[in-house]
């Protein structure tokens, strides 16, 4: 299992729209993709974090090239909530115990 981490600098005092966008635009997105297996998103002061986990590198490739993701990732960049700096890694899952939230 490998988890993709896309890290950036976000709008603080629009904050709710960034979780309503992930949660409503976002998350059904990325579960329409092959491979992938869930998620997590976190937040401290102005930096926001998307964790997806998934079957392959292949998949996040995939992903990464479908004109759906593309499409969702211009929708996000033209609302202005995504400011700063931006980053992506992808790392092998070693490990996990995750509880139920």
């Amino acid at each position: 299992m490998l988890t993709r981490l896309w890290t950036t600098e976000f709008d603080v005092d629009r904050r709710s729209e960034l979780e309503r966008f992930a949660n409503e635009i976002s998350r059904p997105m990325f579960e329409q993709m092959a491979g992938f297996l869930g998620y997590i998103y976190a937040v401290s002061d102005a930096i926001w974090l998307t964790q997806t986990f998934w079957e392959s590198e292949a998949d996040i490739e995939a992903c990464e090239k479908s004109p759906v993701y593309l499409a969702v990732v211009d929708q996000l960049m033209s609302t202005g909530l995504v400011v700063g700096n931006q980053s992506t890694a992808i790392y092998q899952v070693a490990g996990s115990a995750l509880p139920d939230v």
